[in-house]
């Protein structure tokens, strides 16, 4: 009976504990085994061979699911039936066996310890099953919040957020947390822990294996305070890469994403594997407020737009997935949670609505910066002494000292001499609208060796460029206004 009790005891404390005791009772009382839950059906996960419920059968389950009795025995010749309620609670299940007649008090003993560790391991089972429902759900709620925040929603994000913990600060730092996609939830598990529950810890729903983390943090803060535990604790992580973005306002989210995303493709090339993002002035910030009045009639006829049938999206929606697809391409079907064929209607509709042509990249980073300048600061009313007399035009807007000056600063040494190869593959991948095959084509090496070239480039501006999201729409800017000629506006 010892050994007996031992070997159940191996049984239900291991992997799937629950089927794997059950086929011991099966075999030590050479019959067949069925658990049902307190109506009668099958407990869910407990695979077992499917037991022969004769009417009999049923109506003894029936008698114990309504509390009548807390056990029976059905006998004939041949067929021995016992039925017994695990545990005392009242949605305890019914551990229905057949088989050999219990033949002595080895045999009662037996079935009493089995029943004794079925409760047990049917209420573990039970325990953790709600908790991955929480934690299920705690997950949809993060990623929803992370949606909203995306698309702007603000107030949104903070209702759906206020059902968890922590609040959502005013003031975030965005971390980019990448590793083996077979390791996110241990990884996630591990942010928290050294986090101490103060961060939002989100699993990114466009890239598997990054983690999002919305850490409250104020400007004058380092960025490695936060992180600087996790680097350390995340050494059993051979392939673990972080990237951080700059303190930003919790509006401001998806910018301080895209910074901790292009540290992020910097890091992967760095011996520490962890970057803070580097900031070499935001070319929208130079352009106000004429380039928001140049944004303002750029995309008039999309912001002015009413839909035909209420059931259609209106502009603020074609504006939210316009703006997600210049920053993640394909992948904005996952960030905004909609269909790949709706996507392409709604960039279809996009496109006929402003006249343009969203394949080409010069026409993506016109739209890109546009968006960027009316999510900017509030702008002077009409009439103001900073307010422009008339709309500029483009090339205007980037025809100036402090426009020249960021193009200076963002390029950097991609403008030296040794890099003039570099810089003419950059210039043929963009005028190929970014395709690898056809830039190769241009100038003459393969497309692996195009892409090389340009992962290179990331190193050196610290940007990521294949990507997305990607620094390609800045970076035309920038080689646009220094040498226009090399680049068609």
């Amino acid at each position: 009976m010892d050994n007996d009790l031992r070997e159940m005891h191996r049984l239900a404390v291991g992997e799937d504990g629950l089927r794997r005791l059950l086929n011991w009772l099966e075999q030590r009382f050479r019959g067949q085994t069925a658990l049902l839950d307190h109506t009668g059906a099958p407990v869910p996960g407990v695979r077992t061979r499917t037991l022969d419920m004769s009417d009999e059968i049923a109506d003894g389950v029936r008698r114990l699911t309504e509390g009548d009795k807390r056990s029976a025995a059905i006998s004939a010749p041949g067929h021995h039936v016992r039925l017994v309620t695990v545990g005392g609670g009242p949605r305890s299940p019914i551990l229905v066996l057949t088989g050999t007649p219990l033949t002595g008090p080895d045999d009662s003993s037996v079935l009493a310890d089995a029943l004794r560790l079925i409760d047990l391991r049917w209420r573990l089972d039970q325990a953790e099953r709600h908790q991955a429902r929480l934690r299920d759900a705690e997950i949809v709620i993060r990623e929803s919040v992370l949606h909203l925040l995306m698309i702007g929603d603000l107030g949104g994000a903070r209702r759906v957020g206020s059902a968890l913990a922590p609040p959502l600060p005013d003031i975030v730092r965005v971390y980019l947390v990448e590793g083996p996609a077979t390791e996110r939830e241990e990884i996630a598990l591990l942010c928290e822990d050294v986090l101490r529950g103060h961060a939002w810890v989100i699993r990114c729903p466009v890239y598997r294996r990054h983690l999002i983390v919305l850490v409250p943090t104020s400007e004058s803060r380092d960025a490695a305070d936060d992180m600087e535990p996790l680097l350390r604790r995340g050494d059993g992580h051979r392939n673990l890469v972080i990237g951080a973005g700059e303190a930003v306002r919790l509006r401001d989210v998806p910018t301080g994403y895209e910074q901790a995303f292009h540290a992020l493709t910097a890091a992967r090339h760095t011996t520490d594997r962890y970057l803070r993002f580097s900031r070499e002035g935001d070319v929208a910030s130079r352009l106000q407020p004429g380039g928001a009045q140049w944004a303002a009639a750029l995309l008039d006829p999309l912001l002015r737009y009413l839909p035909a049938r209420p059931q259609d999206p209106d502009a603020a929606e074609l504006i939210t997935t316009l703006r997600a697809w210049l920053d993640f391409r394909g992948g904005a079907v996952r960030q905004l949670k909609i269909h790949r064929n709706t996507l392409l209607a709604r960039l279809r509709h996009v496109g006929e609505l402003l006249g343009v042509c969203l394949d080409r990249v010069p026409t993506q980073a016109q739209l890109h910066l546009a968006l960027r300048l009316l999510a900017g600061p509030r702008l002077p009313e009409p009439g103001s002494p900073t307010f422009p007399d008339r709309p500029l035009g483009f090339l205007e807007l980037l025809d100036t000292p402090s426009v020249r000056s960021w193009s200076d600063s963002f390029l950097n040494g991609l403008l030296q001499p040794d890099n003039v190869t570099l810089r003419r593959t950059l210039e043929a991948w963009l005028t190929a609208d970014a395709q690898l095959e056809p830039a190769a084509t241009a100038i003459g090496v393969s497309a692996p060796g195009v892409r090389k070239r340009l992962v290179r480039v990331e190193q050196m501006l610290g940007r990521s460029l294949l990507g997305a999201p990607s620094a390609r729409y800045d970076l035309f800017l920038a080689l646009a206004i220094q040498e226009r000629a090399a680049l068609s506006l």
